[in-house]
């Protein structure tokens, strides 16, 4: 089977998020095109949704649509786990900056290599 994933993933360890109006999600993955999150709750395919994205120092909003959702597990306490795929309607840089930490290199005129983003110079 082929990769049809158009962005890279990250896992979401880094993140916390919500679901509005407010309940939490786990994130499994995430990238600048949309995320793979679990939840109590099971999210409709096709619903829009608006997702809270929460890091130590911002918060930022996100708009998506809900591609798929089943059910991964049953707890006999807890009840079901649902996974979703979402799609960002716009492109979510966090993720590209966890995917790129040390920035992107870029050459210069004498072919060496500059970090920009965290990085250092090089």
């Amino acid at each position: 089977m082929s990769e049809r994933r158009r962005a890279r993933r990250t896992h979401g360890g880094w993140l916390s998020a919500r679901v509005r109006p407010g309940y939490r999600v786990h994130i499994v993955d995430v990238s600048t095109g949309g995320a793979l999150l679990e939840a109590g709750r099971a999210l409709r395919p096709g619903a829009d949704v608006e997702i809270q994205f929460e890091r130590a120092e911002a918060r930022v909003r996100v708009s998506a649509t809900v591609l798929r959702c089943g059910v991964t597990a049953i707890d006999p306490e807890r009840g079901p786990t649902y996974r979703s795929a979402v799609a960002f309607s716009e492109a979510f840089e966090w993720a590209r900056e966890e995917a790129t930490p040390e920035g992107s290199g870029v050459p210069d005129s004498n072919g060496r290599r500059h970090r920009i983003g965290s990085g250092t110079l090089k």
